[in-house]
C-alpha cells in the first residue's frame, strides 16, 4: 500500500512538485499524466524512495520512505522510462530487456 501525503520538491527556486496527495491500495495501479516538466518522474522518484521530498510523507507498506529509503526501494519497482525499442518489438521482449520478471499481454 502507498500512502502519500502533501509532498513537494523543491530545486533551488523551481518548484518540481507541489502538495501531492495520492493512495494506492493494494493490488491497484497508480498512472500519472501530465505534459513534460509537469513532476510526474519527480513524483514516481519521490514516491520510490529514490529522491527525498523537500515537504510531505510517503510511506510503502506502513514504512518512511524518509527514515527508510533501502527498504522503501526493496519493495517497489520503478522504470519510468522504457528502453527504445524498434516498432516491431513486442512487449515481452521489451519487458525482458528491461529486467522485468513478468510480463503480460493480449494480442490483437
Amino acid at each position: 500500500m502507498l500512502e502519500v501525503r502533501s509532498i513537494a520538491k523543491r530545486y533551488g527556486d523551481v518548484l518540481a512538485l507541489t502538495d501531492l496527495t495520492v493512495d494506492v491500495g493494494e493490488r491497484s495501479c497508480l498512472v500519472l499524466l501530465g505534459r513534460n516538466g509537469a513532476g510526474k518522474t519527480t513524483a514516481l522518484r519521490c514516491m520510490a524512495g529514490v529522491l527525498a521530498p523537500s515537504a510531505g510523507t510517503v510511506r510503502v507498506d506502513g514504512i518512511d520512505a524518509a527514515s527508510e529509503p533501502a527498504a522503501v526501494r526493496a519493495r517497489v519497482g520503478l522504470m519510468p522510462e522504457l528502453p527504445t525499442s524498434a516498432p516491431s518489438t513486442r512487449w515481452p521482449r521489451t519487458c525482458a530487456s528491461a529486467g522485468s520478471t513478468s510480463c503480460s499481454t493480449s494480442s490483437s
